[in-house]
């Protein structure tokens, strides 16, 4: 998966979890003060990745993710 791709389907997981525009979200999008969204929202996120990539994402802090970027660069490493 290309990081175009990846970027464009967390877009749409996101906008989906958190009820948001699509075009409201970019690689540089700040998860918690751009969108709004709270540890709970990004938990189910996570769990949502997890089910659908097949990348886990437990004990990893919501937090460590401020940006969509940051959360596309763990993901392709995962994903190798």
């Amino acid at each position: 998966m290309t990081t175009s791709d990846l970027t464009a389907r967390l877009r749409t997981m996101l906008a989906e979890q958190l009820a948001v525009d699509e075009s409201r979200i970019a690689a540089d999008t700040l998860l918690f003060d751009d969108l709004g969204a709270d540890s709970l929202a990004l938990s189910e996120l996570g769990e949502r990745i997890s089910t659908e990539l097949g990348v886990d994402l437990t004990g990893v802090p919501e937090l460590a993710y401020r940006t969509i970027g940051d959360l596309v660069g763990h993901l392709e490493k995962a994903l190798g």
